[in-house]
């Protein structure tokens, strides 16, 4: 039997809660045959974009469970993050080299 692997964003579980700080509570599920997320494929859940707005941040929870029943076994990472987020008339970091 071969298994096939995968991971990706369940998009109705995506939660943004804006802040009067300017910070932002983003949470949403990773579906995933991995017990870590972000391991297979590589990927930094703490910089995604959602909405055409860049969020990076911290990971403040994550919680795993198995999917009940699930063959081959599958899992569902709950991820809370605290982050910043920056849209397309935002201003960015610029570098200079100066030679």
């Amino acid at each position: 039997m071969v298994v096939e692997v995968f991971e990706f964003i369940d998009c109705s579980s995506i939660s943004i809660s804006y802040q009067v700080t300017g910070l932002a509570t983003v949470s949403f599920t990773v579906v995933s045959t991995s017990q870590v997320p972000g391991i297979n494929p590589p990927r930094d859940y703490t910089q995604l974009t959602f909405g055409g707005v860049d969020f990076a941040g911290y990971i403040t929870s994550l919680d795993s469970q198995i999917i009940p029943a699930s063959i081959p076994s599958v899992f569902e990472h709950q991820f809370s993050l605290i982050m910043s987020g920056c849209g397309a008339g935002c201003p960015r970091e610029v570098t200079s080299l100066n030679t």
